[in-house]
């Protein structure tokens, strides 16, 4: 659905910026405007709408409604499930905006072969490389290099474990936080609560314990490359 969604939008901005070009001091959207437009779905679909003579789109009511659908999942990350006969329609209306934008169609047969085909390039692909992380002891807490480029979220089970490691025990809150800033991604002990309420939910960390899952350990394991600075690899 998310991918999906992105497509979609993605066709109109193609449509707006390159199709047509529409975007310049002197065409029909000033670069001011395209600056704030561009942060809205729904102001970059009115804008390809606008310039579009077809009145085969799909109504715009529609679109938004999947992608409020898409947000539902992506941001708020809310427990929906999105059916396979949902994921059909909006494909469909992809399928007619292709063809009234760019004027591209093809048969379902042909379609679906290069679905499968880029599904089967996702399978083949090179096995993954590890994230490098090293982690030591600093002043009581643990010490993480090489997080600093990743979301706060997935830093504070990889410093959670890395403590434990460390100090054969799960770190307190004053602990998590003062390892979390040495480690280069500071955060307070209040947004710490609301991020651990989503990690417990997600089946990262054990609820009411600083302590990772054994699921979210092998994660991490599979995807970091963890090393300690004074004896190797753990």
């Amino acid at each position: 659905m998310i991918i999906l969604d992105n497509a979609v939008e993605c066709s109109f901005r193609a449509y707006i910026l390159n199709e047509k070009r529409l975007v310049g001091r002197y065409k029909p959207i000033k670069p001011t405007q395209w600056a704030t437009d561009k942060e809205s779905f729904a102001a970059v679909m009115n804008h390809a709408y606008n310039h579009c003579q077809s009145t085969l789109l799909p109504d715009k009511n529609d679109i938004m409604h999947f992608h409020d659908t898409r947000n539902e999942l992506y941001h708020r990350a809310k427990p929906i499930t999105v059916t396979t006969n949902v994921i059909r329609k909006y494909l469909g209306f992809e399928k007619v905006i292709l063809k009234e934008l760019f004027g591209f169609s093809t048969t379902d047969d042909a379609w679906d072969e290069q679905a499968t085909s880029v599904r089967n390039a996702f399978q083949e692909r090179p096995k993954q490389i590890l994230v490098p992380l090293e982690f030591r002891k600093e002043a009581g807490n643990a010490r993480v290099d090489g997080v600093q480029a990743l979301d706060q979220k997935e830093v504070i089970p990889i410093v959670m474990h890395c403590f434990s490691i460390l100090f054969t025990r799960n770190p307190t809150t004053d602990e998590l936080v003062d390892s979390m800033t040495v480690s280069g991604v500071p955060i307070g002990r209040g947004t710490l609560a609301v991020q651990l309420v989503s990690l417990r939910r997600n089946k990262a960390v054990k609820k009411g314990r600083y302590e990772v899952t054994n699921a979210h350990r092998k994660f991490i394991s599979r995807t970091y490359q963890l090393k300690r600075a004074d004896q190797g690899s753990p």
